[in-house]
């Protein structure tokens, strides 16, 4: 039964079990003798899947009573609970938009307009941030109808004393807006009615008095009009911007709105309307935006107790970071130009996202490198200079993920060199090497590839790193579902790299089953892509990489490798290529190798892993 007593045990329990986490990845980031950060390791592991079992004890017993059905004031403790955890800052979005899912029933019932429009905005705001980061597998019209129903409850006002239920359903007018404009594309027309029906809500005395000592609400409307004149500039290229010097309703929207209210506007917002009303030439514009951000990105104030505040103001400086590269992107520069720009951002981002801790707000966080990462590699032409942008923004900030790429990059490399030496034919007709001797002179190269390939396989796990890392309890079926997207956020990313694009195949098709009948993403062939063979080792080495740690996944105890290749043999020619298999089962030398590295091997990949990390914290 959900009681007080459940509730308390409940949240401490969570709490200390983040707190734990947070400690052991701290301490593996310290600098000791090998033989002790072993033993720390071994201990974090056994202390991690402690906590795992711990959590899903607890959660099954949730579980369990739900399914039984739970009354009107259970469903009061949950709410609590929810609020509880939303507002604390724990980054556990699918639970939450789930649990606001069923209790919210039980208050629409009885007419709880307090706790309706808290649990729509709870629900719409944790869709909004899934649908900013992956999209389309997220139901963008259930986002925009949880703003509609939190933006209905509007006239009952009068019947709200909750100060945080007013500032949600004000909250929503602004959010409403700012998707229905920056991502549904809606006209600018209805976005001025929109303003103008969230204006006329905000003159209430109560809304205002409830907004006033509000970070971000203080300014009231006026704030609403820079967020969306913003976001309006983030979603258009130079040439629109042109266009729009000429549209009425942009004239309207910046003689009755922005002149009279300039003060409260962003400094993006006043050199936007410079371009879009002044005609300011967009060149110097872009330069004198780029000191201004990097000036953000070095000042930013992360050491401040308000998690929303903070929160709020890494998100300012990531839109306006997003709309200068976005601006690189689609005007018209010259290549030196851009290259310039981007070596200052890099250098800038470099030193920032070195300090930020790695519990800080991990999936806005992570998630916002991955935005940044999708819009600089666009610009920078060098593979290399692209391999290091993975890295630095992305890979140095999420052990789990970096430590997997590195396991599938050594096992890869083992199965590649085994296929060169037994079975070289396999490779004959990759990057045009038409016979078995060109592919042996140009080994080196293809034991590069997938070497490179290895790395950057799994970067649109980095959409949804807290789903992708979590350790503390069983994933729900709908983050099965989500990581199963991962193949095609990561595509997302380098399709447009002209380094990477390369490898684009085995990072959309390494989960696919080599007969092409099972895996995902359903909409891509593996059958029909020039390095087939490539995607099968890597797909190979990611399943034995997963199956057999023994360190860094919590639901599973990681299997022998002997027990593994049985697996391997089993699904060979359906799920795995079964001339790959064959040669690994056949390979006595390639089989102890493999037993090595993902046993006692598996450590010393670990110890470097970390040793990268703190090198790059420390630089």
């Amino acid at each position: 039964m959900f009681t007080r007593e459940f509730e308390q045990e409940f949240i401490n329990a969570y709490e200390n079990n983040a707190a734990q986490l947070k400690d052991w990845n701290e301490k593996l980031l310290g600098d000791m003798p090998q033989g002790e950060w072993i033993k720390m390791l071994k201990d974090r592991s056994l202390a991690l899947r402690e906590i795992y079992a711990e959590n899903e004890k607890v959660l099954e017993s949730v579980r369990a009573n739900i399914r039984e059905g739970i009354t009107y004031d259970e469903a009061v403790v949950l709410y609590d609970l929810l609020v509880h955890i939303y507002g604390s800052g724990y980054d556990d979005l699918t639970s939450v938009i789930l649990l606001s899912k069923l209790v919210l029933p039980f208050f629409e019932d009885k007419n709880d307009y307090a706790k309706m429009a808290r649990l729509n905005y709870i629900k719409g705001d944790e869709l909004a941030i899934l649908y900013r980061l992956i999209g389309e597998i997220v139901d963008v019209q259930e986002m925009l109808d949880s703003y509609k129903k939190v933006m209905s409850l509007r006239d009952k006002i009068d019947d709200i004393d909750d100060v945080d239920a007013i500032r949600a359903i004000f909250l929503s007018h602004i959010n409403y807006i700012m998707f229905v404009f920056f991502y549904n594309r809606a006209d600018l027309r209805t976005t001025l009615e929109l303003i103008e029906d969230t204006k006329r809500f905000f003159s209430k005395d109560k809304v205002k008095k409830a907004c006033k000592d509000f970070e971000g609400l203080e300014k009231g409307v006026d704030g609403v009009l820079m967020y969306v004149y913003d976001a309006l500039l983030l979603s258009l290229g130079e040439k629109e911007l042109d266009g729009l010097r000429k549209d009425k309703d942009v004239r309207e929207f910046y003689e009755k709105y922005l002149l009279p209210n300039k003060a409260a506007l962003s400094e993006s917002a006043i050199r936007a309307t410079q371009i879009i009303c002044e005609n300011k030439d967009v060149h110097i514009w872009a330069r004198e935006y780029k000191e201004e951000v990097l000036d953000m990105i070095e000042h930013l104030d992360l050491n401040c107790e308000d998690r929303h505040l903070v929160a709020a103001r890494f998100m300012a400086v990531s839109d306006n970071l997003l709309f200068l590269l976005n601006q690189l992107n689609n005007g018209d520069y010259t290549k030196e130009e851009k290259k310039e720009c981007t070596d200052e951002i890099f250098k800038k981002l470099h030193v920032f996202v070195s300090k930020l801790p790695y519990s800080w707000m991990t999936f806005k966080v992570n998630s916002a490198l991955a935005e940044w990462l999708e819009q600089i590699i666009k610009i920078v032409d060098e593979e290399d200079t692209q391999k290091l942008l993975v890295k630095e923004l992305l890979l140095l900030r999420q052990p789990v993920t970096y430590i997997h790429t590195l396991m599938v990059s050594e096992i890869s490399e083992y199965i590649l060199r085994s296929v060169l030496d037994e079975k070289p034919e396999l490779l004959v007709g990759l990057f045009g090497y038409d016979s078995i001797e060109k592919v042996l002179r140009h080994q080196d190269e293809i034991v590069d590839f997938i070497k490179n390939a290895s790395i950057v396989h799994d970067i649109g796990k980095c959409y949804i790193t807290d789903i992708i890392n979590r350790q503390d309890r069983a994933l729900i079926e709908e983050e099965i579902q989500l990581i199963r997207f991962h193949p095609e956020l990561g595509y997302k990313i380098i399709k447009s790299a002209s380094g990477l694009s390369k490898y684009g195949d085995i990072v959309i098709g390494h989960h696919k089953f080599y007969n092409g009948c099972g895996g995902y993403p359903d909409n891509f062939d593996n059958t029909a892509s020039p390095i087939r063979v490539l995607i099968d080792i890597i797909t190979i080495a990611d399943s034995i990489d997963a199956a057999t740690d023994i360190l860094g996944r919590n639901y599973a105890e990681g299997k022998d490798f002997k027990v593994l290749m049985a697996e391997l043999k089993a699904q060979a020619g359906t799920r795995y290529s079964d001339v790959i298999v064959n040669l690994i089962d056949n390979d006595s030398s390639l089989k102890t190798e493999l037993s090595y590295i993902t046993a006692e091997g598996r450590y010393d990949v670990y110890r470097q892993a970390y040793k990268n990390i703190r090198g790059n914290r420390n630089e």
